[in-house]
């Protein structure tokens, strides 16, 4: 399982936060994230909002992956739309600063604006036989609560909290639950061997499993890591928008 280089600072660094661990007292915190991207393809998310502008995937991903002028060739952004894929690629073209390892949108034959904010997760290809690192610093999500709306079908989603936090911590439990796989709401997690599923069980008899995110491998509640960076699939079998909110697992005072 990947794991992130993750920290919080105020001033200077003081602490490592994870949504297990306990709370981390904190003022206006800065934090830093050393995200891994292995070869191929991944789901990511922004860690932070970012200091410097409105986390466009310029600020969010930099330009340390591998550009070419070719979109086959270099490093690829995929956003899902709901209706399909846009496709943004890392440029390389050292005769135009202006789109010189840049994110280019060829809709618009410039930079992308493409904007993702904590809790929203997008596609990353990486065309290196190794693992590229993406730093990303920026404030740490301070609200004290966040609402998210899932819409029927599939989507990309994330935790929108700077920290990890494992899937049995989720609060998005008032979907469609169902002892049937096919007839609950749904996650689906990228791991290195492929897509692991989950389900919202339902089990009124027994609270232990009731409306909790199930491991079909193991016949009990998920405990799988989210690290912070990472997005996942979301399937909603409910015919109408539902609202998942969250509350900060830190402190911020």
């Amino acid at each position: 399982m990947k794991r992130i280089t993750f920290l919080l600072a105020l001033a200077m660094v003081v602490g490592v936060a994870y949504a297990a661990e306990p709370p981390v007292h904190s003022v206006n915190v800065v934090g830093y994230a050393n995200i891994p991207q292995p070869p191929g393809l991944d789901m990511k998310s922004s860690v932070f909002n970012v200091s410097s502008g409105t986390n466009t995937i310029q600020e969010i991903l930099g330009t340390n992956g591998t550009a070419n002028a070719d979109e086959t060739l270099a490093d690829n952004v995929y956003i899902y739309t709901g209706s399909g894929y846009k496709v943004i690629w890392l440029y390389a073209g050292a005769g135009d600063p202006s789109l010189h390892l840049k994110w280019v949108d060829p809709d618009i034959g410039g930079p992308s604006t493409d904007v993702f904010l904590p809790g929203q997760g997008f596609f990353v290809l990486n065309r290196s036989t190794t693992t590229n690192y993406y730093q990303q610093v920026g404030d740490a999500v301070d609200e004290d609560e966040i609402n998210m709306v899932i819409v029927p079908g599939l989507q990309i989603m994330a935790y929108p909290y700077s920290a990890d936090v494992t899937v049995d911590k989720l609060a998005c439990t008032n979907g469609n639950a169902s002892a049937d796989e096919t007839l609950a709401d749904n996650i689906y997690l990228k791991t290195d061997s492929g897509y692991k599923l989950l389900w919202l069980y339902s089990e009124p008899g027994d609270p232990s499993l009731h409306r909790k995110w199930v491991d079909p491998d193991l016949g009990a509640v998920s405990t799988e890591l989210l690290p912070a960076g990472d997005a996942f699939w979301y399937r909603s079998r409910s015919t109408t928008n539902v609202t998942w909110t969250e509350n900060r697992p830190y402190l911020n005072d």
